[in-house]
């Protein structure tokens, strides 16, 4: 499965030069914990990320001026990103390598296609699951002979 068909394709995106404040209030009205930062000319080519533990951590911690500090003091610009056309394995893959919950996604053009997240994924596998469940108690009971299935047959 190619990530595209599990990514969300609404990304909370802010300049640079935005205040910690008003990133946090964003993060607030738009319950997402996770802020891409983009440049000013608009092409929403990302340069860095922020998430609510980043806010915590690095500035309300520290006791930064959340109303005069920039994102840009504290967003990663270090990107873990996929692309649209890698595999649900290959994203698992980079997030356990880098221990991130979320990797932006991004199209042909290295521009912001859209976010996954674990929680998205561990949705995903849970549905196809229970999916699998549901065909396997389906077969409890029932001989090879009137299955269908061409595997059950091999047996």
């Amino acid at each position: 499965m190619q990530i595209r068909e599990l990514c969300r394709g609404e990304v909370v995106s802010v300049l640079k030069e935005t205040s910690l404040q008003d990133v946090a209030s964003l993060m607030e009205a738009r319950y997402v914990g996770f802020v891409v930062i983009t440049t000013r000319d608009g092409s929403m080519t990302p340069i860095g990320v922020v998430t609510d533990r980043d806010l915590a951590i690095k500035a309300v911690a520290k006791n930064m001026d959340m109303r005069l500090e920039k994102v840009e003091t504290i967003m990663t610009s270090r990107l873990i990103t996929a692309h649209v056309n890698d595999d649900l394995d290959e994203v698992i893959t980079l997030m356990e390598q880098n221990q991130v919950r979320r990797i932006l996604v991004l199209d042909q053009l290295d521009q912001i296609f859209g976010i996954v997240s674990i929680d998205d994924i561990v949705s995903f596998l849970s549905k196809e699951f229970s999916r699998v469940q549901g065909l396997y108690l389906s077969q409890i009971g029932t001989s090879s002979r009137q299955r269908s299935h061409e595997f059950s047959r091999m047996i």
